[in-house]
């Protein structure tokens, strides 16, 4: 078995539980996905709960392919975990973790635990470019959290450390 862990923690200025919250929102999916991404939701449960299915298509034309994952391990305020039934990966598992940070924010923590078909052989032709896509996905997901949430707490005219409702 050759699973392969990447993973993303970025400090915020926010609750976890606004954090949380704010993932949680139906809008929010689809500004997480890139522009440079060919993602359409095919089906998206609401609200995220265990047992919540996400079918996507993911490509364009005949280079494209659908990845359905089902939400489970779901903590309120903590954590949900997808995990891949249908798609490109033998196995595939996201764990979204809030992690309270005092008074100070929260962390948004992605770990992505992923294993590639093929074995060793498919994890060494695949590695650098999954790991590449990886990190450019969750610098920008992670980006356009800090900067939405701070638009909208600017907009509401609050300080981020206030915002814990």
């Amino acid at each position: 078995m050759s699973i392969v862990t990447f993973s993303k923690k970025s400090h915020l200025p926010f609750s976890a539980e606004r954090v949380y919250d704010w993932h949680m929102r139906e809008d929010v999916f689809r500004r997480l996905i890139p522009p440079w991404e060919h993602v359409a939701v095919l089906q998206r449960d609401r609200p995220i709960q265990n047992g919540a299915v996400a079918e996507l298509l993911i490509g364009r034309w005949s280079l494209s392919f659908r990845w359905k994952l089902i939400h489970d391990e779901v903590i309120p305020e903590r954590q949900f975990v997808d995990y891949q039934v249908k798609g490109p990966f033998k196995s595939w598992r996201h764990t979204h973790r809030f992690i309270p940070d005092g008074d100070t924010g929260s962390y948004l923590e992605d770990v992505i635990q992923y294993e590639v078909p093929f074995g060793d052989l498919g994890r060494r032709l695949t590695h650098w470019l999954i790991e590449r896509k990886l990190v450019r996905l969750f610098d920008y997901r992670h980006s356009v959290t800090l900067h939405t949430m701070l638009a909208e707490a600017t907009r509401a005219g609050t300080t981020p450390a206030t915002l814990t409702e």
